[in-house]
């Protein structure tokens, strides 16, 4: 959204680069870029750090935020103040990553289904149990807690769906999937490893359990519309490029009923694994060349990429961050406790 030097509070633009820049998003109908009333918003402007200045909002519009800028003034103080200039500033606020034909799914992502298997690390990892967790992760809990066992008076009032079919995309070992079977829920486990897949096969007979189980790639889900009332998704959909990863997002919406809920979790750049490896995309994805994860690709967010992700078609209700040591040790080729530690937005998201 910001350019390096807008960061510091210089910011300058003209009609026609404010124009251009609306226009080249595609998010601002082409009508309402030529009308006169627009083009006579985009007045030439200039902003640079001033503690004797003062800017306020006066107008908030999407995509656009109008600000009005006063100067200080020499005058004689009144108790409304009068600037000495007035300056209308139109900053874009159109959502800087998604495309507007991406939101309505023309997305470009990977189509070698096969070839992506291949690559699935994991796939192999679940060959041995030392690789597979059964207990539920702490933020998973209190998820369920907070958002499903006891919502707020104000959680409900936003929206009134029940939570009774879940999804759990890329179930992995099944301790998510084991959690909410046990507590009653109808749950449905997707993943592209048959290793991983025939593990909780496995452990829900013995557990006496039941659940659907689907393997399939996250990024083209064989669910109906509206299918799920709630979607988790913890420590997976960051193992995918960043135009994957919207074609995940995109497929989680489309196959969660609106008002459901989504918890999903994504690599931090605190994590001490990002920038290791052959770069992808520039400070966001990465392949790590050593390790139990080599060769699997490795998404990298800032928190407001992370809410930009979702935005489209998800209103936030909660994004924190959590940090923990490896969640696996003993297990062959694990990570060294001491060179690594993970960084994860955790975020709770409701369908539009």
């Amino acid at each position: 959204m910001f350019r390096k030097e807008e960061q510091f509070g210089k910011i300058s633009a003209d009609v026609d680069d404010v124009i251009k820049r609306c226009s080249k998003t595609g998010q601002v109908p082409e009508e309402k870029i030529r009308s006169t009333r627009f083009r006579k918003a985009c007045v030439r402007f200039s902003i640079r750090q001033n503690p004797n200045s003062n800017a306020n909002i006066t107008a908030v519009s999407r995509p656009f935020l109008i600000l009005s800028r006063y100067g200080s003034t020499k005058k004689k103080k009144s108790t409304r103040p009068r600037p000495n200039t007035k300056e209308l500033i139109i900053v874009s606020l159109v959502n800087s990553v998604w495309k507007s034909d991406e939101i309505k799914g023309a997305i470009n992502y990977a189509h070698d289904i096969e070839t992506i298997a291949k690559k699935n690390r994991w796939h192999n990892l679940f060959e041995s149990p030392k690789w597979i967790l059964l207990n539920p992760a702490d933020e998973v809990v209190d998820f369920y807690r907070k958002y499903i066992e006891s919502p707020s008076r104000q959680l409900l009032a936003r929206s009134s769906v029940t939570i009774k079919n879940i999804h759990d995309l890329g179930c992995g070992g099944g301790r998510h999937l084991y959690y909410f079977a046990e507590l009653g829920f109808n749950v449905t486990g997707s993943d592209l490893s048959t290793n991983g897949t025939n593990y909780v096969a496995a452990e829900l007979e013995r557990r006496q359990l039941s659940a659907r189980l689907v393997v399939c790639p996250m990024t083209e889900l064989p669910f109906e519309d509206n299918e799920f009332d709630a979607t988790i998704s913890r420590a997976v959909i960051n193992h995918a490029t960043l135009q994957d990863m919207k074609k995940v997002i995109y497929e989680v919406a489309r196959t969660t009923k609106p008002g459901g809920l989504f918890f999903v979790t994504f690599s931090s750049e605190r994590a001490s694994d990002w920038k290791k490896g052959t770069e992808v995309l520039k400070d966001v994805t990465y392949i790590p060349m050593h390790g139990p994860e080599r060769g699997l690709v490795h998404t990298f967010l800032n928190a407001a990429n992370t809410a930009a992700l979702l935005e489209p078609f998800f209103l936030i209700e909660e994004l924190y961050i959590s940090e923990h040591p490896p969640l696996i040790v003993g297990a062959p080729e694990a990570t060294d406790p001491n060179e690594y530690f993970g960084s994860e937005y955790v975020v709770i998201g409701r369908r539009r």
